[in-house]
């Protein structure tokens, strides 16, 4: 949605700007050519904003149930007003075809609403999921989702020396007390 909203105002700054150049007789035509790009950039960032709200809305309307496991987040490389926009990679179990797949989704300005290492409830459709709700417990879980998923939680029991801080997980590696 910040795309296409951008996108607009990028392109009712631009076009204003086109057609005060282009009314003017004594501006260069290379200067006319710059500010058509700009023009250009912001449909093109239209059009991309556009696809992503039609996709969440096919993705609402005709999506799926399903579950996912939220594997890492980390921040997408967007900032706006010097906040990062984090993505999510989520392990997500697709009921109708009895699978699992890794989509990566973006998930907003705050990495803490969907917490690595946690379980959700989505939709999905066509490859896109949209997360609803954290489940906060594995037991919430269908059992058909929980026998999926029940690997990673073998590997959670098993490594409990791992601490996971703002989407990066840090080992606890003990030195041998024989070394001098």
């Amino acid at each position: 949605m910040f795309e296409l909203i951008f996108g607009i105002i990028w392109t009712l700054f631009s076009s204003i700007f086109v057609f005060v150049t282009f009314i003017s007789e004594d501006v260069p035509l290379l200067f006319k050519f710059m500010m058509c790009i700009f023009l250009i950039i912001g449909i093109i960032m239209i059009i991309k904003g556009l696809q992503k709200v039609i996709k969440n809305m096919k993705t609402n309307n005709y999506g799926e149930i399903c579950y996912g496991y939220i594997q890492n987040v980390y921040p997408d490389g967007s900032y706006v007003n010097g906040m990062p926009e984090y993505k999510a990679d989520i392990l997500t179990y697709i009921p109708s075809t009895n699978s699992t797949e890794t989509i990566s989704e973006i998930i907003g300005f705050n990495p803490m609403k969907y917490p690595t290492d946690s379980y959700v409830i989505g939709k999905y459709y066509e490859g896109d999921i949209n997360l609803e709700e954290i489940v906060n417990n594995f037991e919430q879980l269908p059992i058909n989702v929980q026998n999926c998923f029940s690997n990673i939680e073998e590997e959670k029991k098993k490594i409990e020396d791992i601490v996971v801080i703002n989407g990066v997980r840090y080992k606890r590696i003990e030195e041998d007390n024989n070394k001098q």
